[in-house]
């Protein structure tokens, strides 16, 4: 071997290729295990997050029936924060005998459905199923007293799922509505508290009727009789007219009440001459009368002159119109302000959704007028909707209606909507 030759000396590049797919292998090993090392944490971290909510669900049900009534509905309103893994205690809690508690149960889940407005379509069909599942299993236990508040809270699932043409949807309606009729009193065993008890006005009553319509040859009955009818007036009463609130010093117009088919008997005409003394009076000139307004309209706020827009006074109504479009209101705005004044709650619920979605209308000014409506369920869904309007005024509003809301339930939701504590 020469100085110079290097034919017998080994490549010292040569382990190079060799070796440098090893380190390749071994960071994909690494990165697999890392992927799978993150999956697992995941998933347990998931399975922690439910079996904690179930835990503490066991936990705050466990001794639910030692306790008071005022602990009780406290405990409720903490497993209503747990859902929807509390639906079915909540249904059950219906059927308690502390009337009070199970008032409180049956407002948690109307606010639940409130809730749910804001859910996609998939979620909210999977609260109401479990709702309807739950009240399913719950009706036969349910005393007669309570089945009006499960029939409300069925009737909400069918107003949110009525309207729908997907096969999921037309499931959960026909659900909702064969669970209804295990509410009805021919579908249900045992008396009604009217057969037995004696009446409490601070309870709920069911009254023992028939549910289904009955035939029409059975209406009259075989000893009616034909002629009892027709002296009988027959009273048509419109859906929209509602009674109204009069106010002191509102003048009412009454219809004199003239007695029916009156015998009119023709008297002959006696002729007489009568004289009259007459004195003259003298002249008097009118005296007007100055006032501080020119229509009793104009000393009220808008709200006040939009309730007038329901009364079944026709020149009401059209001075009610006059005066909101003198101060600005269009006739987009008279007949949306005319459908808030004479909807009855499920409509005005639908106006709220409906109000919140036009894009044509600033929805500021009627939310906020919704927002002191006369039923919780309007206030409630108001406060949802002006929950997610992120704005100064939109929360000014809700600091204004936390110190004037004297419900607890729309109380807490405005609490929540505003983020904080309860």
């Amino acid at each position: 071997m020469h100085p110079g030759d290097f034919t017998n000396v080994p490549n010292p590049f040569a382990t190079v290729s060799i070796g440098a797919e090893r380190p390749r292998r071994r960071a994909a090993a690494k990165a697999l295990k890392f992927l799978v090392l993150v999956a697992v944490c995941f998933a347990l971290t998931i399975g922690i997050s439910v079996g904690s909510r179930h835990f503490l669900l066991n936990r705050l049900t466990a001794n639910f029936a030692a306790l008071d009534s005022g602990e009780q509905k406290n405990r409720l309103v903490q497993i209503a924060d747990l859902a929807p893994l509390s639906i079915p205690f909540l249904a059950d809690a219906l059927a308690v005998d502390d009337i009070d508690v199970a008032r409180t149960a049956y407002d948690l889940l109307r606010g639940m459905q409130n809730d749910w407005t804001v859910l996609s379509l998939p979620q909210q069909r999977t609260r109401h199923s479990q709702m309807v599942a739950a009240i399913g299993e719950s009706a036969v236990r349910l005393p007669d007293d309570r089945t009006g508040w499960a029939v409300t809270l069925l009737q909400q699932t069918i107003h949110e799922m009525v309207a729908r043409t997907d096969a999921p949807s037309r499931a959960l309606y026909q659900n909702a509505n064969d669970k209804l009729e295990l509410l009805t009193l021919s579908g249900r065993a045992g008396p009604s508290i009217l057969a037995d008890e004696p009446l409490d006005p601070a309870r709920p009553k069911r009254l023992a009727i028939q549910s289904q319509p009955l035939p029409v040859d059975t209406l009259g009955g075989a000893n009616a009789d034909p002629t009892s009818d027709a002296s009988l007036p027959s009273i048509y009463k419109s859906a929209a007219m509602r009674l109204q609130p009069v106010q002191p010093d509102e003048v009412v117009l009454l219809r004199e009440v003239q007695s029916p088919n009156q015998t009119m008997v023709e008297k002959p005409v006696v002729s007489r001459e009568t004289a009259y003394s007459v004195t003259p009076q003298p002249e008097q000139m009118p005296v007007a009368q100055a006032t501080l307004v020119d229509s009793a309209m104009q000393a009220y706020d808008d709200v006040s002159v939009i309730h007038w827009l329901s009364s079944q006074q026709e020149p009401l109504r059209e001075q009610a119109k006059l005066e909101l479009l003198s101060r600005g209101y269009t006739q987009q705005d008279l007949q949306l302000a005319t459908r808030i004044a004479t909807a009855d709650l499920p409509t005005r619920l639908d106006l709220v959704d409906l109000i919140a979605r036009e894009p044509s209308i600033d929805p500021r000014p009627w939310l906020w007028m919704m927002s002191r409506d006369e039923h919780r369920d309007v206030r409630m869904r108001v406060v949802s909707v002006i929950g997610t309007m992120n704005d100064a005024a939109a929360r000014s509003h809700l600091q204004t209606l936390m110190s004037e809301e004297s419900d607890p339930i729309v109380a807490t939701r405005i609490r929540r909507a505003l983020g904080l504590s309860n």
